[in-house]
């Protein structure tokens, strides 16, 4: 999903993808966190929670369209 030039791109659409699966929210946090390239220097270690939730309530936003 990364393309080399937006790993937040790539996390949305990760993150829709496995929606699209059927996977639940904690499943996607766990695999974001574990996969996301670099997600917790990118985003802090003290907001890539805060992050992640984002993440996933927009994707499930774009997912019921």
């Amino acid at each position: 999903f990364y393309d080399g030039t937006d790993e937040s791109r790539a996390d949305m659409s990760y993150a829709l993808y496995l929606l699209n699966l059927g996977y639940d929210d904690d499943t996607i946090r766990n695999m974001l966190l574990s996969e996301s390239r670099d997600i917790v220097a990118r985003k802090g270690k003290h907001y890539v929670e805060q992050y992640i939730e984002r993440t996933i309530e927009r994707a499930k936003i774009y997912f019921r369209r």
